[in-house]
């Protein structure tokens, strides 16, 4: 225990030096998570107009940040937790149930074609002879 307590005060003594000597830093991390955070935002906006949803800003905030929290939960994926948050953020909004239910699969399906694509692209840069993978990268 006293040996993790001093690695975390020597982890952020050493944090404090590099923000004291390069405060541009933790600007240009601050800029990027908001940008990815409004990417994220649109993305939720995008998809809830796909589906037809007609939200204002705030609702759009506001499911977006529940569905969020939901990772937060002790389940692996937020499983089961992300479909009822929706559910519970269109219906304080006064949508359907069924609105939430549809933006939770969304997403859902979104996260498994993304990892899908993930596992063709590194099967496919497994298959090939090494020789040509390094060529890639040249």
């Amino acid at each position: 225990m006293r040996k993790t307590s001093q690695l975390l005060v020597e982890a952020e003594g050493q944090i404090a030096i590099f923000l004291e000597k390069n405060p541009k830093s933790l600007l240009l991390a601050i800029l990027v998570s908001l940008l990815s955070w409004a990417g994220m935002i649109l993305e939720y906006y995008l998809a809830a107009q796909f589906l037809a949803l007609q939200m204002n800003g705030q609702q759009v905030a506001f499911a977006f940040v529940l569905s969020r929290l939901a990772f937060l939960a002790p389940l692996p994926g937020g499983l089961g937790v992300l479909e009822a948050s929706q559910v519970f953020a269109m219906q304080s909004v006064g949508m359907p149930a069924a609105a939430g239910l549809a933006l939770s699969l969304w997403m859902r399906a979104r996260d498994v074609s993304i990892g899908l694509a993930g596992l063709m692209l590194g099967g496919w840069f497994l298959t090939r002879p090494s020789h040509s993978i390094q060529e890639d990268f040249k």
